[in-house]
């Protein structure tokens, strides 16, 4: 459950209030203390003193049911494309600190100040003649409209 400035604070109390005789019943059933995941699972089950077998049918699912799977779901794609980003933001603090001042070769201007730029950008304004300028500057043409 997402709590958010619209959720009203008596549905959430009743959460907390039934989650120690839902950790109980959990327990109760299968023997043996909980794990933090299992208290989660245990709070999605719409019963949780009902009997559920292993593999027996999954199609009596309330339709919320199957919409919570889904988001949390997708929490754990996210969770895992965590590992990707973290693993680029450590390769760039890895790469040496003397990059070159346009690697991509733009066309515009915020590529002809140098890497990281001053603050006041440029010394002299440069002269412009169409909207690319870094490419009419390399390759020595003066394409104006």
């Amino acid at each position: 459950m997402a709590v958010t400035a619209g959720t009203p604070i008596e549905l959430v109390q009743n959460v907390y209030a039934r989650l120690p005789q839902r950790a109980t019943a959990g327990r109760a059933k299968l023997g043996r203390p909980l794990t933090l995941t299992e208290k989660i699972l245990i709070n999605h089950l719409v019963d949780a003193d009902e009997e559920t077998g292993r593999g027996a049918t999954y199609n009596d699912f309330n339709d919320w049911q199957l919409l919570n799977m889904i988001a949390t779901s997708g929490a754990f794609l996210i969770g895992v494309s965590m590992f990707p980003f973290l693993a680029a933001v450590i390769m760039a603090f890895m790469r040496p600190k003397d990059q070159p001042n346009d690697p991509w070769e733009g066309n515009t201007l915020e590529w002809a100040t140098t890497s990281p730029p001053p603050v006041h950008n440029f010394d002299e304004i440069p002269e412009i003649h169409s909207e690319r300028p870094l490419f009419d500057l390399r390759h020595g043409t003066h394409s104006g409209h």
